[in-house]
């Protein structure tokens, strides 16, 4: 009799320990399938964009560890990146560059090279059409001047994070009843690493470097366009985007030096849709 009731015992504790494993399985593919069908039908939300863009510029800048002479001039750039957005985040990688030949008042030329990385991410406010959130950045500006012989080469590299704000809504056109996207968007950096050279004199290589604050630094990147399709029908989701950017940079080397600089930036992009 003991025996039986050992056996029976023993049977029901296997018994309910494989059920058990059971259930743990059944559970944890339950929560795999959930766990799938959440990120598809984020995928399904999401609207992802690579795109490429043509840029038109033109530069002003007072560099005065030159001169106060101040130089202005027209460009040219490019511009690639990827722009990814969800029903209330988006978030955005931009890479730009170009050229400017720009000149002096007194009629000396100077070559200006520039490169613009940025990555924002933006979060939307609850019930609004306005979004906040975080921005790396970093900032190349070279000028080469030929004739001012060992004192040609002068730059800015700056390296900063900060806050953006943007303002975003959809637009129906009259007449045409075509939709688009209309934005506008202000850049603020708020700390940021600087590279300036040394001294007038920089065919060493000899340079400055810096972590600044808005009371030295100070930078506003502003930005406005507007989102439209490719062609009226409905399967082409690809889009233009038409933007003007402008970019100020004021930086303070001491009590007797500064640069300022300025940048105008008209923009003609295209975003294929890759989700």
């Amino acid at each position: 009799m003991r025996t039986l009731f050992l056996i029976v015992l023993v049977s029901f504790v296997y018994n309910s320990a494989t059920a058990q494993e059971v259930e743990k399985r059944a559970t944890k593919a339950e929560k795999k399938e959930v766990r799938r069908a959440k990120r598809l039908a984020q995928l399904q939300e999401t609207d992802s964009y690579f795109n490429i863009e043509l840029l038109g510029t033109n530069r002003s800048v007072q560099d005065q560890a030159t001169s106060n002479q101040i130089y202005n001039g027209f460009g040219g750039g490019i511009g690639l990146g990827s722009l990814r957005m969800r029903r209330d985040w988006m978030w955005e990688y931009r890479m730009t560059g170009g050229y400017n030949l720009i000149d002096s008042q007194a009629g000396r030329s100077s070559n200006d090279f520039w490169g613009d990385f940025s990555f924002a991410y933006l979060k939307q406010l609850t019930n609004s059409k306005l979004y906040l959130g975080p921005q790396a950045n970093f900032l190349s500006q070279v000028r080469y001047t030929p004739s001012l012989g060992n004192s040609s080469l002068h730059w800015e590299l700056v390296g900063s994070l900060g806050a953006v704000g943007r303002y975003q809504d959809q637009w129906t056109l009259p007449l045409v009843n075509k939709a688009i996207q209309v934005y506008g968007q202000v850049h603020l950096p708020l700390i940021a690493y600087v590279s300036r050279p040394i001294y007038g004199v920089t065919v060493d290589g000899q340079m400055n470097q810096y972590v600044s604050s808005w009371n030295r630094l100070q930078r506003v990147d502003t930005e406005f366009g507007i989102f439209f399709p490719v062609m009226r029908r409905k399967d082409n989701p690809n889009l233009f985007r038409l933007g003007y950017q402008w970019d100020i940079l004021r930086f303070r080397d001491n009590e007797q030096q500064r640069v300022l600089s300025a940048q105008h930036i008209l923009t003609i992009g295209l975003f294929i849709k890759m989700i």
